[in-house]
């Protein structure tokens, strides 16, 4: 609880939920495994391809992540 409290603080709710929750609701089809790591992925491409848009357009960082959460979870979810 300490850490998510700080995480807000220093980035926003809307970036620390949308990174604790859009990748498990993109991994529910998968198995244990496979969705621990699916869900790692999203997560990491989400930040990474966030920021690079971020840094190419301009625009803020925390908005561009949380937008391109759902973009990545969706496309992991027609995923077989």
């Amino acid at each position: 609880p300490i850490a998510i409290t700080l995480s807000v603080q220093l980035v926003g709710v809307y970036l620390v939920f949308a990174s604790l929750i859009i990748p498990a609701l993109g991994t529910v089809k998968f198995e244990d495994r496979k969705r621990l790591f699916n869900g790692y992925a999203i997560a990491a491409l989400s930040f990474t391809f966030g920021l690079l848009i971020s840094t190419w357009s301009d625009l803020p960082s925390g908005p561009v992540i949380v937008c391109t959460f759902p973009a990545f979870a969706v496309l992991f979810s027609l995923r077989k």
